[in-house]
């Protein structure tokens, strides 16, 4: 049995953006390395954040740490639209930066399998707006070896559920 929370996720991300937005960002010409201690602060606030007003909810508290660092298997994130949805696959790279361009940019609801790991923005020392939902692809029929990958699905294309029987496993 899945349950759709996107709306308790979206009260976090309103949450989370406004208090990154207004309590932690830096103005543009501020000196990099304040930018990324300020970042570095609210990554660290933001995680509390999401444990209380997610993991806490659903009773998976015990998966606070997990958050932005690994997938939590429970929450599985899928493709809402009618028709196939835009989604941004990281391809790998020797160089060890993200690359979000892999050939394969559109999935099906039916055909992948995208498991929640953290929000995404691809600029996180401008305005925060939690774009995307940053996935790890557990199945894909048409696409096998995309399987293990990071995925972006821009939230307005998606739904996330809570996985009953990814919980308790």
């Amino acid at each position: 049995m899945m349950k759709d929370i996107t709306p308790l996720l979206d009260r976090y991300r309103e949450c989370s953006r406004n208090l990154c937005n207004e309590h932690f960002r830096l103005e543009e010409d501020a000196d990099f390395m304040r930018k990324a201690d300020a970042y570095d602060r609210f990554a660290e606030v933001d995680k509390v954040l999401f444990s209380a007003l997610v993991l806490v909810d659903i009773g998976m508290a015990s998966h606070a740490e997990k958050y932005g660092v690994e997938p939590l298997p429970f929450l599985r994130v899928i493709p809402g639209a009618p028709g196939p949805s835009p989604i941004h696959i990281n391809r790998p790279s020797p160089d060890g930066n993200r690359y979000w361009d892999e050939k394969v940019d559109r999935v099906t609801g039916d055909e992948a399998g995208l498991i929640f790991v953290s929000y995404y923005d691809y600029n996180i020392y401008g305005f925060l707006d939690h774009e995307f939902y940053m996935t790890r692809i557990t199945t894909f029929d048409r696409h096998p070896h995309l399987v293990g990958r990071d995925a972006l699905m821009r939230v307005g294309y998606a739904r996330v559920f809570l996985d009953d029987a990814a919980a308790e496993g």
